[in-house]
């Protein structure tokens, strides 16, 4: 499920409220109605692909477990947040939800970059171009991913809870979140993320005009 998850854990710096809360929840929320959506159509295609190879059908059985673990990993962001009371950025597993929905996306895209490249009669310069942008989408991905956990490793349940405390007391001190103090000075991940968001949205652009026109 594709979501500004950068900015969600860049934001959960706080106790969880109403509008920390909110969002994880109805992001949960959506991810179990899609996990039941793809639930159904993976069903249907061990019905109705009978002829397809060995090697596409384990394809749609890895993307359909990897999307079981996505939506655990929601349900148990839920449970951290609002059970456990916790911010999701005091979790040791909040860079997961990165890379995990990074991994998932460039397997569906380098599938479409497949099916461009039959499309257009095998033509190399079709492909290549193709290939280096889902390759260097999925790097960034795994950089996002990575620099999430360094900034946001040593960040507290502890830290943010006294943290709050001082916001009680005296707001003016804003400036000092212990998670924003980590991520004020990550350019290059700021960069990262656009790359990651544009890049997307121009490979899904590019890889629907070929599949659906056929260019040639």
């Amino acid at each position: 499920m594709i979501v500004p998850i950068v900015l969600e854990i860049m934001d959960a710096d706080t106790e969880p409220g109403a509008s920390t809360t909110g969002p994880i929840l109805l992001e949960a929320l959506l991810q179990t109605l899609c996990q039941g959506v793809l639930f159904a159509q993976a069903v249907r295609y061990w019905d109705s692909r009978i002829e397809d190879t060995l090697r596409l059908k384990a394809f749609v059985g890895t993307l359909v477990v990897l999307s079981m673990l996505q939506t655990a990993l929601e349900i148990y962001k839920v449970w951290f947040v609002t059970i456990l009371d916790h911010p999701w950025s005091a979790s040791p597993l909040k860079w997961t939800d990165i890379l995990l929905n990074g991994v998932i996306v460039v397997l569906c895209e380098t599938y479409l970059v497949r099916r461009c490249w039959m499309a257009t009669n095998k033509k190399m310069w079709i492909l290549i171009p193709l290939v280096a942008l889902t390759l260097s989408i999925f790097i960034v991905n795994v950089f996002l991913a990575i620099e999430v956990g360094k900034a946001t490793g040593d960040v507290t349940v502890e830290d943010v809870r006294r943290f709050s405390l001082i916001m009680d007391y005296a707001p003016q001190f804003e400036f000092m979140q212990p998670l924003r103090a980590r991520t004020r000075n990550m350019p290059s991940a700021k960069f990262a993320f656009s790359y990651w968001i544009f890049g997307s949205l121009a490979l899904d652009s590019i890889v629907t005009t070929i599949c659906k026109y056929g260019y040639a």
